[in-house]
């Protein structure tokens, strides 16, 4: 991975809104699985870029491929 050229890569952080609410009413195997299926679509909307979980219900994602960069100049 390569972030020496400036505009070549971009950070994007994304939050789960009440995750905690559904692990309350619902139970921690329905928050488990709400964080998969998050981290499936994640992996294929990013891809050939990476998305790591970095928070409880936070995935960051670097992103270096230059057309998702020219649609987040937009």
């Amino acid at each position: 991975m390569r972030c020496e050229l400036p505009g070549s890569w971009a950070v994007a952080v994304v939050g789960l809104d009440n995750l905690r609410a559904i692990n309350e009413a619902y139970g921690r195997r329905a928050g488990d699985a709400l964080l998969r299926m998050q981290a499936e679509r994640l992996a294929r909307a990013l891809a050939p870029d990476l998305a790591f979980r970095t928070g409880a219900d936070e995935f960051t994602a670097i992103i270096q491929d230059m057309d998702a960069l020219r649609h987040l100049d937009r």
